[in-house]
């Protein structure tokens, strides 16, 4: 089942480029014909056991928009998955939420400490891997012996972080014909230079960035990113620092002082040092690739939209973009339970307390509109106020008091009739907050939160892949709602 991605997400910019893309992007319409070597390009920064469902579906969606150019314009459209190191979140990029023993998803994070150190400069230790194996060791579905065996392969004592995301998503990367751009290794090779000289010699680049920035908040719109005074952090001592123009000269976050012909230096024998914002990121790619369109997620779409003018600065046309393609996977337990409650899909997308009430009340409603007492309260008291008018108007008031406190000691009675129910049907409700939990795990799209290793558990790579293909046959604009079961994944 599908469902507008405007129920679920609720993004002011989505809603926005949903009902009209070109105020937000007015370059956004598709190339009449792309050069043959055109790229589509996606991206995601390092996760744990492969981070997110959504980075497997930004991969998928790339690689259908490939198709789809490929087709439309009779040229060859490669899909490119751009693979985002150089970030310093080593806590984010070290996080997985992992079922434990009792199959309830538990919050596990290898590297809880702040550094600014890229984590393309990391490995994993030998108590790192011995916390991935306990990480490991409660999976559960079909394939769960074979995906430990795989991760336990994968994360090894001395493996960079890279290295771990690279072979964790590789199966998919080559089955969808995915090219992987490093951005440690695009940086190194001084692919950004021409961006980075742009915004070290002149503020055309941040100025533009600000002003579209104003437009959108002009609009109400939200802006995903604060633009700063340039695009770029520099590493110093093995640390990311945010660059900053003062002047004439330029501070990083440490208090280091440079000036222009100091950074130009660097960028000529150390082009590695300079790593681009988020602001950066996308106009330092696609001014170096021939990208024709960036398949995003819905919060990604804001600072896109910061970039507008900046495109025009460096003299590029913004390439179009495109949403990825977003989803809930239902496991086959998910599946069973909403069977047994009676239930849809979509009315999994409430509040947990809410859905509880309505489990509740379907078995209550009945007798609780028995026990409706309004009526009988007014009729019980209507005499005493008949006498309250001839002899005292004054205890009218005492009268309506006291109307209300038997309404709401017979209202507390009614909601202790609820519980007695709710007592009585445990069982229901704990397979409901099950299926809730499977889709809105601690509070949030399973998407965003439900690990690639938990889900190949449980469908297989193969079949994890299927799914992502029928998944991307919808139009890119809604919500999925998958049951594993609905889709042939195995023999």
């Amino acid at each position: 089942m599908t469902q507008p991605l405007t129920d679920l997400y609720h993004n002011h910019t989505l809603k926005a480029y949903i009902e009209n893309p070109d105020s937000l992007f007015p370059d956004n319409a598709a190339v009449a014909k792309p050069p043959a070597n055109s790229i589509v390009i996606t991206g995601q920064q390092i996760g744990l056991f492969g981070g997110p469902l959504y980075t497997l579906l930004k991969i998928a969606s790339a690689h259908a928009a490939a198709v789809h150019a490929t087709t439309t314009y009779g040229v060859s459209v490669q899909p490119h998955f751009w693979l985002e190191d150089n970030d310093h979140d080593a806590a984010e990029a070290s996080t997985a939420w992992m079922p434990a023993s009792d199959g309830v998803l538990a919050k596990h994070t290898l590297h809880a400490e702040v550094n600014r150190r890229p984590t393309s400069t990391l490995s994993y230790s030998t108590a790192d891997v011995d916390l991935i194996h306990v990480m490991l060791a409660n999976l559960d579905g079909r394939y769960a012996a074979e995906t430990r065996d795989r991760f336990v392969a994968i994360y090894q004592q001395g493996t960079t972080w890279t290295q771990a995301f690279i072979h964790t998503l590789e199966p998919y990367l080559t089955a969808w014909t995915v090219n992987t751009v490093v951005a440690s290794e695009f940086m190194r090779k001084a692919h950004h230079a021409h961006v980075v000289k742009a915004d070290i010699l002149s503020t055309d680049l941040v100025d533009a960035i600000h002003q579209r920035s104003a437009w959108l908040t002009e609009r109400g719109l939200p802006l995903q990113a604060q633009p700063g005074s340039t695009l770029f952090f520099l590493t110093v001592d093995g640390e990311r620092q945010r660059l900053m123009r003062e002047d004439q000269t330029f501070r990083t976050t440490d208090g280091s002082v440079w000036n222009a012909d100091e950074l130009l230096e660097i960028l000529e024998t150390e082009p590695w040092r300079f790593t681009p914002t988020v602001l950066g990121r996308p106009l330092v790619q696609d001014y170096a690739l021939p990208n024709i369109a960036n398949v995003l997620g819905a919060a990604e779409l804001s600072y896109h939209a910061q970039l507008v003018d900046a495109y025009r600065v460096l003299g590029i046309k913004q390439p179009q973009v495109l949403l990825r393609h977003h989803a809930t996977i239902l496991d086959g337990r998910t599946e069973r339970n909403l069977q047994r409650l009676g239930m849809q899909a979509s009315d999994l997308y409430a509040p947990l307390v809410d859905l509880e009430s309505r489990l509740v009340a379907q078995d209550v409603d009945a007798a609780l509109e028995t026990l409706n007492t309004t009526n009988a309260t007014n009729a019980l008291l209507e005499p005493f106020r008949t006498v309250i008018a001839e002899v005292d108007p004054t205890l009218l008031k005492s009268s309506d008091a006291t109307r209300t406190t038997i309404e709401n000691q017979l209202e507390a009675l009614r909601s202790k009739i609820r519980s007695a129910v709710k007592r009585k049907q445990s069982e229901q409700v704990e397979r409901l907050r099950s299926a809730w939990w499977s889709v809105y795990p601690n509070a949030t799209l399973a998407e965003r939160i439900l690990p690639l290793v938990v889900l190949e558990s449980r469908h297989g790579i193969d079949g994890l892949r299927i799914i992502a293909n029928k998944i991307t046959e919808e139009q890119r604009h809604t919500f999925t709602t998958i049951g594993a079961s609905s889709v042939q994944t195995h023999d």
